[in-house]
């Protein structure tokens, strides 16, 4: 059986996480990411758990990335 994880995100705006996101590759980790109301949700199916970990870790690296950057254009 393939690891797989799914993870919901409460943001102020996921569809601009949504439209950045959708075009990453993970490597060895299919990702998906469905975007409704204030909610992310974040599906990975990986073929092993060290990819399953990696692909975790970068979603929400990137996400914070994100939200970090739109606070400062606020300001």
């Amino acid at each position: 059986m393939l690891p797989k994880s799914e993870i919901l995100i409460e943001l102020d705006n996921p569809r601009d996480c949504f439209e950045i996101l959708e075009g990453e590759k993970f490597k060895n980790s299919k990702v998906e990411f469905k975007a409704d109301g204030k909610r992310m949700t974040v599906r990975i199916d990986s073929q092993n758990q060290k990819a399953l970990i990696s692909a975790l870790g970068s979603v929400v690296k990137q996400i914070r990335i994100i939200e970090q950057t739109e606070e400062l254009l606020e300001k």
